[in-house]
């Protein structure tokens, strides 16, 4: 009896586990399906635009979220960008069109946002012949300043960038920004400058100590100079409607003159900037405000000092 028992146990146990695989099997098979309808339904949209000369309705197929980081990070006219894209095609036809062969994806309905990456080949009545890539928000429950397209660009099939729209250029702008910070403070290091790294925290950061625990992390470097600050893989976060963009920098063995290395680590707010403006912003938190949030210094003993 207990061997009968044992036998339906199993079967029961690895009959569910089957049901699992294929729930989930189904449900990326579901996902996949859905995908791709929605980049051929993208694709429509966007070549209804090109096709009527419509700039307007091109613009509104954007998401206020890309239109807000494309103007105010990027500090650049989307409408001007949407005409731009519109006068691209010179008054020449679509003859053909390929849309790509599934878009790529990350995220899921349940695991929102979902966007969507997607392309389409085009030829035109004059033989030239282009690559049309573009991004879109498409789930995201109640956060609907991100959902339309964030970017869009046309390019020749050699690679060559006719036009582009949105939020393209946003990690450079970043990057750019990082630069920036960090040979700034590279400078302030190798001049001994306690001051010039307390101008760079905001003043509502601003304690009774900030000065001392300037001094001290100027003092730990010993009057030595860094040589450079290593380039590592550009973290950032943050940087939409609602949110403050954030550099994040792990400097790890930075080198100095002397043959050591010291461990630079940063986080710093680009632009002060509450797109809401909300009674409930905590100006106390180390989000929304422009300027050096964070910063500690670690030498080759092990001996850290934090701002």
């Amino acid at each position: 009896m207990k061997r009968v028992l044992l036998f339906i146990f199993i079967v029961s146990v690895l009959c569910c586990i089957t049901a699992c695989d294929d729930g989930k099997t189904n449900t990326m098979n579901d996902l996949e399906e859905y995908t791709a309808k929605q980049e051929v339904v993208v694709n429509e949209q966007i070549l209804d635009c090109i096709k009527n000369k419509d700039a307007d309705a091109l613009n509104a197929l954007f998401s206020k979220n890309s239109k807000w980081q494309t103007d105010f990070y990027l500090e650049k006219d989307i409408d001007e960008e949407c005409v731009a894209f519109i006068k691209a095609f010179d008054d020449h036809t679509i003859v053909e069109r390929v849309d790509g062969g599934g878009p790529a994806l990350s995220g899921s309905e349940t695991a929102q946002p979902l966007y969507i990456y997607g392309e389409c080949e085009l030829a035109l009545n004059n033989g030239d012949k282009y690559q049309m890539e573009w991004s879109s928000c498409d789930i995201y429950d109640g956060m609907t300043d991100y959902l339309g397209l964030e970017r869009l660009i046309l390019k020749t099939n050699e690679g060559e960038v006719v036009a582009k729209c949105g939020n393209y250029g946003l990690r450079d702008y970043v990057e750019e920004q990082r630069k920036e910070l960090l040979d700034t403070v590279k400078d302030i290091i190798n001049t001994q400058n306690a001051q010039g790294l307390v101008d760079l925290v905001p003043e509502e950061y601003r304690g009774d100590k900030i000065m001392s625990n300037a001094e001290k992390c100027i003092e730990i470097f010993g009057g030595h100079k860094i040589k450079e600050m290593p380039e590592y893989t550009l973290d950032y976060r943050g940087g939409n409607i609602d949110e403050t963009l954030q550099i994040i920098y792990y400097g790890f063995d930075v080198p100095l003159d002397d043959g050591r290395t010291f461990d630079v680590c940063m986080k710093y707010n680009i632009r002060d900037y509450d797109p809401y403006d909300k009674a409930s912003y905590d100006i106390d938190s180390q989000y929304g405000k422009y300027g050096l949030i964070w910063f500690n210094v670690e030498d080759d003993k092990d001996n850290d000092v934090t701002l």
